[in-house]
């Protein structure tokens, strides 16, 4: 099963054969692991990368830990699986 497939049974409560890995990707131990900052005392600078460096800060966490989905957006929706939400799932599954 792909991480894709995996997520995708998970997100609509299905069994999946493994537990899917999708860390929150706004904590500072990303920037622990790529060396920037130590502790949190270099936060602010931490956070005021530019995009390119946040995305070699993000591309390393993957490639060191292989989670299998990257959580980059706000936050979940809390909206409750509807008739859309189903099709949509149904539709991104056979990609």
């Amino acid at each position: 099963m792909t991480s894709k497939e995996l997520m995708l049974k998970a997100f609509c409560g299905e069994t999946t054969d493994q537990i899917p890995v999708s860390p929150h990707w706004w904590g500072l131990y990303k920037f622990q692991v790529a060396g920037i900052i130590s502790g949190y005392e270099g936060e602010a600078g931490a956070w005021s990368l530019s995009g390119e460096e946040l995305a070699k800060v993000d591309e390393l966490f993957y490639e060191t830990f292989k989670p299998d989905m990257f959580h980059l957006t706000t936050g979940a929706s809390r909206l409750a699986r509807d008739e859309n939400y189903c099709r949509e799932y149904n539709r991104l599954l056979k990609e």
